[in-house]
């Protein structure tokens, strides 16, 4: 009697000894890529509104719990603090320095490239995988995002990890426990995303739940979602709950508008997001309204101090002053009202925020394009040919492997693919054995099963996260950032990855016809079946590879003929790599040689806009944007340019003269990490150095030495250059009731205050909204101006120039 041993089906990758080493080598390059351009040279500080914010956290626990904004815990920045935790552990380490602050940044960023790789190898294959993590590093917005501050770097890492843990969880051959701890560890990731930046990590939320419906079967459905839903509930709400129920004193919750962690989740971080709301600004806008925003939507045209000032647009076409209308906070008791919205109030067809006007084309746009969108087009043609691929499948009532699936590259590259490899051979073996081997030919059947519906899941998880990230972003009504886009990323990787090497694959084969194993299994278990050959659209199939680098290379040229004065020799570099790179795939075979062709046109444009965003100038801290320097924020010049654009006055109106320049390389040209002026880095100019100096000297034993009106754009330079305890009142924009007018009274009746710094009240920027104006009248009627004599500072000029950054701030004495 002849026993046939049936082959064990993979369960998991595979052993070390037998993996091939060139995969971990280029894996390795890929990091090393990421880890040079995330972190060589980093840029000053980064966004000192975060960057103050962790020299305040580090200051006691409740101010670390809560994610206060200045040492006296006053008020708190307007995210959660899961993000700013990291970097508050690093200071711990290595002491308060710029460095010490975006190294887990860069970190954070190469961890995002590794996990990507593992989650889309399980899905896609190792070729899928090594592309997905080459797009992923040289996505510019990736770049830009991962050498700054910002907590949107945590939260793609926090999602890209939940999809790996999703893919583990859906796996074949996972056993039902190790499925469910899996998917619980998917909810728990999802919640920390939410600590994180709140609603925006439950905005792919569909994608993972359709995914795990697809992957598993009905009678796993209760418990298994029952469960995850408490744990995606307590780690999403747990820090909410704290706040709103914490016994003692603790900070005001930024951006809030009764102080609660409730309402950032609803209005400020949630639906203001969406539906436009209060935009970001819940205290309501400023006196007056905001100064009108050019017809390309951002900021005031202008630039800072050192920089030609702005000339305010006026009434006609072009002018977007009015109210938001519906969706946005116009109303009748707003000057100036009419459509199009005041800055930064978006409504009907204004543009929300900083980014392009909403719509379905705005991923598209001339201001967000440049960040994520690259390979956006091929993306989306690779999720439409797999969903028709899926569809002629099951009409066809085949099992053929959904195109990219990785069933062509080998048993090491991917175990499922393995399991559907040995579906007959399976049924062999249950025909002609024991009762036990018959048993185990059902298991290697439910894990073929299992693999189809895994491939299925990977694609609705990357194109459901895609599309559905996609649409809020085009449709938003409230702010939106171009930088947001590092949310897409991912998933363009994936889908490109997964595009990419089943094309490769197709373009290998050649011909008009495939090999497809039929037959079942020789004695000894060695495989012995027969190969049948099977007509297909051989001569098509190897067209579609030449067609992604054509398509790629032609959305490529339209992004940079948006920036023709930008590296204008990219306009025919792109096209013409992109020709050689067809010739070549015309006549070559070889593996390496496809995807070589084929990647260089594709990531050339990207990579060149990453390599010039890492090592070029320094871009803004607080709307970061990758790409030409004069494009990084709409209306103003580049940090390295002291001119800035030369503005044409509005019809009726005079140029205003230019203000002198820096006097000192201290002063805001000169910074690093950031815009300059008050939207700068982490340096004290000098007379503000002297303003701070004077304050600390003089305050005698009052607790906080020096308050600062004007939100965190004037304060957080003076907390992050001292110990002492130096508050900035209102928050971000200066909104927030914190400090309240009943603070002030008893800070001022108990000497615990002496010294604010504060615009006059005729200053129209930045702007006083919300409690501000009551700030402003209480510092009018208890405190005196101190003469700049005093501090060794100058006298505010007679005549400023008009814009937005030319307001001087005076130093007042109170009580």
């Amino acid at each position: 009697m002849v026993t046939v041993q049936s082959p064990a089906i993979p369960t998991g990758e595979p052993a070390a000894r037998d993996r091939p080493r060139a995969p971990a080598v280029a894996l390795a390059a890929v990091c090393l890529l990421a880890a040079v351009l995330y972190a060589w040279a980093p840029w000053g500080w980064g966004n000192a509104y975060y960057s103050a914010a962790v020299r305040s956290m580090s200051e006691s626990f409740t101010n670390f719990l809560f994610g206060s904004f200045d040492p006296a815990g006053v008020v708190t920045v307007d995210k959660p603090p899961m993000a700013l935790w990291p970097q508050v552990i690093s200071t711990w380490i290595f002491g308060y320095h710029g460095w010490a602050l975006l190294l887990p940044q860069a970190v954070e960023g190469v961890a995002t490239v590794v996990l990507l790789h593992r989650t889309v190898r399980r899905w896609a294959g190792e070729t899928a995988a090594l592309v997905a993590s080459l797009v992923l590093a040289l996505t510019p917005v990736t770049v830009v995002i991962n050498r700054d501050n910002l907590p949107d770097t945590l939260l793609v890492l926090l999602m890209v990890a939940a999809a790996y843990a999703l893919t583990r969880s859906v796996a074949p051959m996972t056993s039902r426990r190790a499925a469910t701890g899996w998917l619980l560890l998917a909810a728990l990731l999802i919640g920390c995303g939410f600590i994180t930046k709140m609603l925006a990590a439950w905005v792919g939320l569909p994608a993972f739940l359709l995914a795990y419906l697809v992957a598993t079967r009905p009678r796993r459905w209760p418990l298994d979602l029952a469960m995850a839903a408490v744990v995606l509930a307590a780690g999403s709400l747990w820090w909410v709950a704290a706040a709103d129920l914490w016994p003692g004193e603790r900070p005001y919750i930024g951006g809030s508008a009764d102080g609660t962690a409730r309402d950032l989740v609803i209005g400020y971080n949630g639906l203001g997001r969406v539906l436009g709301g209060s935009g970001g600004f819940p205290q309501g806008p400023p006196r007056g309204g905001f100064p009108q925003a050019p017809p390309s939507g951002g900021v005031p045209q202008g630039s800072p101090p050192g920089g030609r000032p702005p000339a305010w647009p006026t009434g006609g076409p072009g002018d977007l002053g009015g109210s938001g209308g519906p969706g946005g906070l116009g109303g009748p008791d707003r000057p100036g009202d009419g459509p199009g919205g005041r800055f930064p109030f978006p409504g009907p067809g204004g543009a929300a925020g900083f980014g392009d006007p909403p719509g379905i084309t705005r991923m598209f746009g001339p201001a967000v394009g440049g960040q994520a969108t690259w390979l956006l087009p091929l993306a989306l043609a690779v999720l439409g040919g797999a969903l028709v691929a899926a569809i002629r499948s099951r009409s066809r009532r085949t099992p053929e492997p959904i195109p990219g699936s990785g069933a062509a590259e080998g048993t090491r590259e991917h175990p499922a693919d393995a399991a559907a490899e040995l579906t007959v051979q399976a049924a062999g073996v249950a025909e002609r054995s024991s009762v036990r081997e018959a048993g185990a030919g059902v298991r290697e059947a439910g894990a073929t099963e299992q693999g189809r519906r895994a491939r299925r899941a990977g694609w609705i998880l990357w194109g459901g996260w895609l599309l559905t990230n996609g649409l809020v972003f085009s449709l938003a009504q409230g702010i939106f950032h171009p930088y947001y886009t590092i949310m897409l990323v991912p998933p363009i990787a994936a889908l490109t990855g997964a595009g990419v090497a089943a094309a490769a694959r197709w373009h290998r084969s050649g011909g008009p016809a495939e090999r497809h194993r039929t037959s079942g299994l020789t004695e000894g278990g060695r495989s012995g079946g027969r190969t049948e050959r099977r007509r297909g659209g051989g001569l098509t199939r190897r067209l579609v590879l030449p067609g992604a680098v054509a398509l790629t290379t032609a959305w490529a040229w339209v992004l940079l003929s948006r920036e023709p004065g930008w590296h204008g020799w990219l306009r025919i570099a792109i096209p013409a790599a992109a020709v050689a790179g067809i010739a070549v795939l015309l006549a070559a075979r070889d593996r390496r040689v496809v995807l070589t062709a084929a990647l260089v046109p594709m990531l050339a444009a990207p990579a060149v806009w990453s390599v010039a965003t890492a090592f070029g100038p320094p871009v803004s801290a607080v709307i970061p944007a990758a790409g030409p320097a004069q494009a990084f924020m709409p209306g103003f010049p580049p940090p390295s340019d002291p001119s800035g654009p030369v503005q044409t006055p509005a019809p009726g109106r005079t140029p205003p003269p230019d203000p002198p320049s820096p006097a000192t390389p201290n002063g805001p040209v000169a910074r690093r990490g950031g815009l300059p002026g008050p939207f700068g880095g982490g340096e004290l100019g000098p007379e503000q150095r002297r303003v701070l100096d004077y304050a600390v000297r003089h305050s005698g034993g009052a607790r906080i030495k020096l308050a600062i009106e004007g939100g965190a754009i004037m304060a957080a330079p003076y907390i992050m250059n001292t110990r002492e305890t130096v508050i900035g009142m209102g928050g971000f924009m200066g909104g927030d009731p914190a400090p309240s007018l009943a603070h002030l009274d008893r800070w001022l009746r108990s000497g615990e205050l002496r010294y604010v710094l504060a615009l006059s009240a005729g200053d129209a920027w930045p702007p006083r909204m919300g409690a501000s104006t009551g700030r402003t009248q209480w510092i009018g009627r208890n405190c005196t101006p101190v003469p700049p004599a005093e501090y060794g500072g100058a006298a505010a000029p007679a005549n400023p120039a008009p814009g937005p950054f030319s307001a001087q701030p005076i130093l007042y004495r109170c009580g």
